[in-house]
């Protein structure tokens, strides 16, 4: 391989010197014959050139053929009988069941890519056959090297974030090109007027602001054994990926449902008291968009309540309305009223939970505890219309076995950079998006 590298150089070289003899421009007999005779030179090296790296790159692929065939999990190159029947070696499979990957084949590639980290000399040399990239990124020291990851373990992780985060899923998704994005807002739109025949028509203009989402840097790392690496690796790729999607989406959650300035700066969670949640001021800012629990207990609440809920509901966002709370609301509430009327305790086929007729979404950061005086208990509302989720960049993943040298142990580092802004909550005449179930 370090024979077909240094060959591709020279022909790169050689090219530039050919492109260079051919741009000479002159009159002189003399020096046109001498750029031909160099050229002739030139194009005879070229075609010997190309010959011995025509000659390494079949070498090299006879290697990589016959490796593949005694690579586990390595897909084998198809073999043609006389009577043009491919047979194929399939990869051997996996037995277990797969929290992150979508395929085996898949956790198998990341998994290699760790072992090869971790210095195995077979799982480098895996990786090169089978294009698994290994590009060294920059660091500030010899202790924080680092190095990137298959494209497949980021991606992967990329949608558990999503599907594990019930804020992700359902606010409206924003892609950052910078730090700050100024993202248009419509406020009001235009009015339509009844007037008669030959009277001229009033014009009048739709009016939008601007919402501001500012990027927060939010991360994850999990430390494994080098030893365990060289077993299951499988199994150990796939808890890799599962652990770092659930850390960054709890992260999420957390700052989008009950953050505040001090654990996520610049975020305020949705049903906090902080500048941008829906209790801010104690609720008078918002006032329209909260409706007062007949209790603080869930099974205190009234089906009128909720019934409230859904009729505070502006009209240009109950389309794709939803419910939001937690599973003990949902058990001691919602399943409760169903079950006292004979009810399908919120089990609709093709849609899974619902409840009155809409979805339910469950997260474990609204209140999953029997007082709630004061505070949102549930949600009802189209959290797209009022929320929004800005990711700056995909979600970079590095893997270091030099920080904890020492303990013979790798880091897998995970880094995302998201804004979290609920713009859209109404005023305290005026319903938002979303309307929240207070505790009495």
């Amino acid at each position: 391989m370090d024979n077909l590298k240094k060959l591709q150089d020279e022909a790169v070289a050689l090219a530039n010197r050919i492109d260079a003899v051919r741009a000479i421009e002159s009159t002189d007999a003399d020096k046109i014959a001498e750029r031909d005779l160099e050229l002739e030179t030139l194009n005879a090296d070229a075609g010997k050139l190309a010959k011995k790296i025509d000659f390494e790159k079949s070498v090299a692929e006879s290697a990589k053929n016959l490796r593949a065939v005694v690579d586990r999990c390595a897909p084998a190159p198809e073999v043609t009988e006389e009577r043009s029947e491919k047979v194929r070696i399939e990869a051997v499979p996996f037995s277990g069941r797969l929290r992150a990957f979508e395929k085996a084949e898949d956790a198998y590639k990341v998994g290699m890519w760790f072992k090869a980290k971790g210095g195995d000399s077979e799982a480098r040399r895996w990786c090169a056959d089978h294009g698994v990239e290994a590009r060294a990124q920059g660091s500030t020291g010899s202790t924080t090297g680092a190095a990137f990851v298959p494209d497949v373990l980021s991606s992967t992780v990329i949608r558990l974030v999503d599907q594990y985060s019930a804020f992700a899923q359902n606010a409206t998704n924003v892609v950052m090109p910078s730090d700050v994005l100024l993202f248009p807002r419509r406020t009001a739109g235009a009015t339509a007027y009844w007037v008669d025949e030959n009277t001229a028509i009033t014009a009048s203009d739709p009016t939008s602001n601007q919402v501001t989402l500012t990027a927060k840097k939010v991360t994850g790392a999990v430390v494994i054994a080098s030893e365990l690496l060289q077993d299951s690796i499988v199994s150990i790729a796939d808890w890799i990926a599962a652990e770092l999607g659930l850390t960054l989406s709890n992260a999420v959650e957390a700052a989008a449902w009950s953050g505040n300035p001090a654990n996520a700066p610049g975020v305020a969670g949705l049903v906090t008291t902080h500048t941008g949640g829906l209790l801010a001021a104690s609720g008078a800012t918002y006032a329209a968009s909260l409706v007062t629990a007949a209790g603080d207990i869930p099974e205190e609440v009234s089906k009128a309540n909720l019934l409230a809920m859904m009729a505070a509901v502006p009209q240009h966002s109950r389309q794709g309305a939803k419910w939001f709370c937690s599973p003990f609301f949902f058990a001691s509430c919602m399943q409760a009223l169903d079950l006292a009327q004979g009810g399908s305790v919120g089990l609709s086929q093709g849609m899974g939970l619902t409840f009155l007729g809409s979805p339910v979404v469950l997260t474990d950061r609204l209140p999953s505890g029997a007082d709630s005086t004061g505070v949102i208990m549930a949600l009802y509302g189209n959290m797209a219309n009022s929320s929004y989720y800005g990711v700056r960049q995909g979600i970079e993943i590095a893997s270091s076995d030099q920080v904890n040298f020492l303990s013979d142990q790798t880091v897998i580092r995970a880094v995302a950079r998201v804004a979290i802004t609920h713009a859209n909550l109404g005023t305290s005449t005026v319903a938002g998006p979303v309307i929240g179930l207070v505790g009495l």
